[in-house]
């Protein structure tokens, strides 16, 4: 397979370009810029790099200026053009300025390359297979499946590992066939063949011990999540939320946030509570 641009109908997420056989499809969970100029795919200005993208980067303002004084040019505020334009600046290294949860692949026509990222704690999934000299990759193994058009099979690793632990550990997948770039991996498909190759993943990031007062993080954390052009709500779980009104991050928010409060005890029914728009939530739950 070889790349000499994209193609996309504009209908269904797809935008039209130049041609060859490759093609980036997104359907669009707006949250922060709503307009069409943020929509995805996303090139950028020269049409050489081109961004799919699921998740939300929190505090991406601060640095979009400093990228800005470099001379890129946003149409947009959207964190999806920040990644782009921060790739253009750092290369793979914008991973280390991305501070949320992702999965995103850039489609580099330069370096005739596909550069495919999970977030460093996997909140976002991201599904990928090569076969019969066709790589795919998708948000959900479902999703994948459609695309490469086979039925699906399971794989009897990933249902004793499911068994055994609860969850399906990276690379393994539900789906013969399927691998799950583990967190925090980055994985590059090479174009520059007919066939296209596929590096081993990977890994960008390690945990390591933070020297910060951890109730300062918390109120961090809580403030840049509250960043958003639609209405929001708050969902607490009981057991935590002792902490979290301990912490006090939620209370000092002077953003009035309408919706709906959602309580979850154990062994008890879930609780509702409607309340009205531009009213304040209840103080706790």
């Amino acid at each position: 397979m070889g790349i000499s641009a994209i193609f996309f109908s504009t209908k269904q997420g797809w935008y039209p370009s130049l041609s060859g056989s490759a093609a980036l499809i997104h359907r669009r969970l707006s949250i922060q810029d709503l307009s069409e100029v943020a929509s995805q795919p996303m090139s950028n200005e020269d049409g050489s790099l081109w961004i799919i993208y699921n998740g939300e980067i929190y505090g991406w303002e601060e640095e979009a200026r400093f990228l800005r004084e470099r001379g890129h040019h946003f149409k947009s505020h959207s964190d999806t053009e920040f990644i782009l334009h921060g790739y253009e600046e750092w290369g793979d290294a914008v991973l280390e300025h991305l501070r949320g949860m992702f999965s995103f692949s850039i489609l580099d026509l330069r370096k005739r390359r596909l550069f495919l990222v999970r977030d460093r704690l996997g909140e976002k999934p991201l599904f990928y297979t090569s076969q019969n000299n066709l790589f795919a990759f998708a948000s959900t193994a479902g999703a994948l499946s459609r695309l490469v058009g086979t039925t699906p099979s399971w794989n009897p690793k990933a249902i004793d590992a499911f068994l055994t632990h609860r969850y399906i550990p990276a690379p393994l997948s539900i789906v013969n066939g399927f691998c799950k770039l583990p967190p925090p991996h980055f994985l590059v498909l090479s174009l520059e063949r007919e066939v296209p190759v596929a590096a081993e993943p990977q890994e960008y990031w390690k945990p390591h011990p933070s020297a910060h007062d951890p109730v300062t993080l918390l109120r961090e954390s809580i403030r840049l999540r509250l960043v958003s052009d639609r209405p929001l709500a708050r969902i607490f779980h009981t057991d935590c939320n002792e902490e979290i009104a301990k912490a006090d991050g939620v209370r000092q928010t002077s953003i009035l946030m309408p919706g709906c409060m959602c309580t979850y005890c154990p062994n008890q029914n879930v609780s509702l509570t409607q309340h009205p728009s531009g009213s304040p939530a209840p103080p706790g739950v």
